[in-house]
């Protein structure tokens, strides 16, 4: 049998390191919507970072974090970009034309910690 030539997976002390932020909009009306506000966040961080910054955080808002009632979730980012996506979200004004405050909550290392602030 043959031995197939696999990708060796990188051993974790060279695993880009991520953390976690969880945050809170605040707005006159409700926004539910998933995708609304993860294009919103996107493009804020791209505004602020530009396309490379982008590809090197590697932001992620986590889909089963997001609650729509209380309009908190949590994202997902390199270890180095926390304080560019930090100003980002405080630089937001209006996600669909609603006008709304980005506050975040916490930074943590581990994603249960992170919702624990929620």
């Amino acid at each position: 049998m043959k031995a197939k030539n696999l990708i060796k997976p990188l051993i974790p002390s060279l695993l880009p390191r991520k953390r976690y932020i969880a945050f809170e909009i605040l707005s006159e009306n409700q926004i539910g919507d998933f995708k609304a506000v993860n294009e919103a966040i996107l493009a804020s961080f791209i505004r602020l970072a530009g396309e490379h910054g982008a590809a090197q955080a590697d932001p992620v808002l986590v889909k089963n974090k997001w609650d729509p009632s209380k309009q908190k979730g949590v994202i997902c980012i390199n270890h180095k970009w926390i304080d560019h996506m930090k100003a980002s979200l405080a630089l937001m004004k209006e996600i669909r034309s609603k006008n709304v405050i980005v506050r975040s909550l916490t930074v943590s290392g581990m994603i249960n910690k992170a919702c624990k602030a929620m």
